[in-house]
């Protein structure tokens, strides 16, 4: 095997390799921007009447148009 065989035969190696890790680094890049793209939902938060806590909206006690972090608080206010 002469010198410019082997040359050859060792440059497709490198350039199989090169194509294997950018197409890994591709599809790497591609599942970030995915993972980025997904919208998050974000709930409304309220604060407590009575002891200013924040919760969310849909596990707040309301009672007459004020928002409170448990029945408790709710009930205290009378």
């Amino acid at each position: 095997m002469g010198i410019g065989k082997l040359l050859v035969f060792v440059f497709i190696i490198w350039l199989v390799w090169f194509l294997f890790n950018r197409l890994k680094a591709f599809k790497s890049s591609s599942q970030i921007h995915k993972i980025k793209k997904k919208k998050v939902k974000v709930a409304n938060v309220k604060q407590c009447a009575v002891c200013a806590v924040h919760i969310p909206e849909s596990e707040a006690v309301i009672k007459e148009g004020l928002y409170y972090c448990s029945q408790a608080h709710a009930n205290n206010t009378d």
